[in-house]
Parts: C-alpha cells; structure tokens; sequence
C-alpha cells in the first residue's frame, strides 16, 4: 500500500508540473518537491511510531465508521466503537492514531465481563489534531496522558499543555480494567466519562 501511494503522488505531481509548465509558463522542481515529501513522509512515519503501512489500518483524507482494534487518521476523521467483539487480547496494546484529523473513540460499551483478569491496554496518539474517548462512567480507569505544546483534559477536568498528568477514576487499591496513554502533539485530546 505505501509503495504504490508514493508511486502515485510522484506520478500525480510529475503530471502537475508537466501542466503548469506548458500552460502557464511555471516551473516546479518535481525531483525536489518529491524527495522533500518522502522526507515528509518519514517524519511523520517516525513521530506516530509506525514503522511501515501494514502494522495497523489506516487511512487517510477519507472517513470511518466502525470497529477495529488499532486505526490511524491521516488527513481524515474516524469514529470508532469499541465493545467486547473488537478487543482482540485485552492484554495486548490497542493503538489509535491521529494525524492532521479527528477521531471519536468510544470505550463507553465496554462491560467488566469483556476484560475479568487482564486489563486493556490502549494508546491514543494524536498529532495536529483532535481526538475525543469516551469511557463508562463504571469502569475503572488509569489514564496518563502526555502532551507537548498541546491540549488533554482529562475526566476531572485537569488540563496539561506541556509535560504529563496522571488520572484514577476509583480509589488505588482498585484494579483498572482500562489502562490508557494518551500522547499529544500540537493537538487537543479530550477524555470524557460518561
């Protein structure tokens, strides 16, 4: 998937230049312009932490609506619903991404019987962009949540731009079922229990 959507964009911005060369008179350096986008291309790959195109679904400049146990946003929104038919192994990391986008992830519909023993593991990254979870106001949960020169409002309402912040919603000796990292860069991640 990634081999061909670079091929494409080369192709499409070979096309571009070949058109406003010949039309318009304007010269763009294709080589340039091309290899600065794969340079591009690769910090992004190693901000959000993939490390090629096939480890989660992703998607990019378009919308989704469903269930999956890891998702990335580029360029996109997502609205994504978690119950006890998507949790693959609840002691394996689910990872959500967003990247220039907006993404709705609801933990709301998950019961205590889907996880007994091991808890749920997921990490919500979002970078120059949003990302709202809503989780059950009956399920306990751990959250950290991480940001630099952004926004995550935790359920308490605390706030933390830059640094990071720890949240329990029930009393320590209680064991959380949902364990939650959120890392935020240059966007606004909002935690809501509902």
């Amino acid at each position: 998937m990634c081999g061909s959507l670079i091929i494409g964009a080369f192709f499409i911005l070979f096309g571009i230049s070949i058109f406003l060369n010949l039309i318009f008179g304007i010269y763009i350096p294709v080589g340039r312009v091309f290899f600065g986008l794969i340079m591009l291309y690769i910090g992004l790959t190693f901000i959000t932490g993939f490390s090629s195109c096939r480890n989660s679904e992703w998607r990019c400049c378009s919308s989704f609506h469903g269930s999956t146990s890891s998702h990335a946003t580029w360029f996109g929104s997502a609205d994504i619903l978690m119950d006890g038919k998507t949790i693959a192994q609840p002691g394996q990391p689910h990872e959500y991404s967003t990247v220039f986008g907006a993404t709705m992830l609801d933990l709301s519909h998950l019961k205590s019987t889907d996880f007994p023993t091991t808890p749920l593991l997921i990490t919500a990254n979002t970078i120059f962009g949003k990302t709202i979870v809503k989780i059950s106001k009956d399920t306990p949960v751990t959250i950290t949540a991480k940001s630099a020169f952004a926004s995550s409002v935790l359920p308490d309402q605390s706030n933390t731009s830059f640094g990071s912040a720890v949240y329990n919603s029930h009393p320590q000796p209680a064991n959380p079922q949902i364990i939650m990292t959120t890392n935020t860069v240059f966007g606004e991640t909002q935690v809501i229990r509902i």
